[in-house]
């Protein structure tokens, strides 16, 4: 009888044993499955980098040989078709990124004066990827008193580069002009089609107005494309909506706002395996019970 109620004891003892070590087994495996998700979603979330406008200025289809990089705001507006210039250092991107992968890119625009004509649902406005290299200039003269019209190169609605800006001459030819107007001929427009992003504007809009150029900004950092910036404009410049956004030389310039990951963390990592099984990884230390 006693050679008998001993093994079922011993037996009692090595299956609370396993218990315990299968219990721990879980405990580890399922910390280090936090540990994995945790690193995972830090990549996802990435490190976020943000850049200022390094020139801007807008263009007046009105004062076609007028620069306006000095002002500080740039403007839309439907009367005389105002529209937004603005670029960033590529060696300032190059910079952010790093060795990292972007995630995303967000360029915005602070508003500073919004007009609140922008009708009763609001109106789309649009940014583009710019195709020629331009001048921002020094100039300042709507609404500057007095005017001062700047001088050395700047660019105007005639003109990418135009060379004498303190003349109302059109001082540009080949590479240093462009065309901003012939609708009708969008083959002839120093911009890519269709729109990298748009926006809602509506009245009593305030803060900033954002768009996604994630695309454009992969392309500068790839070197498919060249980095010239952007242009902005309402969709349909003939209704009626005016917005003033902040400048360098206003103090409260537009941003680019970049997120990226780890070059270390390109890949999500795997979770350790069969954690919800009888087996569990050997890579989170673990024995495996028979």
């Amino acid at each position: 009888m006693t050679t008998r109620s001993a093994h079922p004891s011993r037996r009692v003892r090595t299956r609370r044993t396993l218990g315990h070590t299968s219990t721990a087994a879980v405990a580890a495996a399922f910390a280090a499955l936090v540990c994995f998700a945790g690193s995972s979603n830090a990549a996802k979330a990435g490190s976020t980098q943000t850049l200022t406008a390094s020139a801007d200025t807008y263009l007046r289809s009105g004062a076609p040989d007028t620069n306006e990089g000095g002002a500080p705001f740039t403007m839309l507006r439907a009367s005389g078709e105002n529209r937004t210039l603005v670029s960033f250092s590529e060696s300032q991107i190059q910079a952010a990124a790093g060795t990292g992968r972007l995630i995303s890119a967000t360029l915005t625009f602070p508003i500073t004066q919004n007009s609140n004509n922008w009708g009763s649902t609001g109106r789309t406005v649009s940014v583009y990827r710019l195709t020629s290299p331009w001048s921002e200039g020094n100039g300042y003269v709507q609404g500057a008193q007095p005017p001062n019209r700047g001088t050395g190169a700047g660019a105007t609605w005639n003109c990418a580069t135009d060379a004498n800006i303190a003349t109302q001459a059109t001082d540009c030819s080949g590479v240093t002009a462009w065309t901003m107007g012939k609708p009708s001929q969008p083959q002839l427009h120093p911009w890519v089609e269709p729109a990298t992003s748009s926006a809602l504007i509506q009245n009593g809009q305030t803060g900033a107005l954002s768009f996604d150029v994630t695309p454009d900004v992969q392309a500068f950092l790839a070197g498919t494309a060249q980095n010239d910036g952007w242009i902005v404009k309402k969709d349909v410049e003939g209704d009626s909506g005016q917005v003033q956004f902040g400048s360098k030389e206003g103090g409260s310039p537009a941003q680019l706002v970049l997120t990226v990951a780890s070059s270390a963390d390109t890949t999500p990592p795997s979770a350790p395996a069969n954690i919800g099984g009888r087996g569990y990884s050997r890579s989170v230390g673990t024995q495996a019970p028979t």
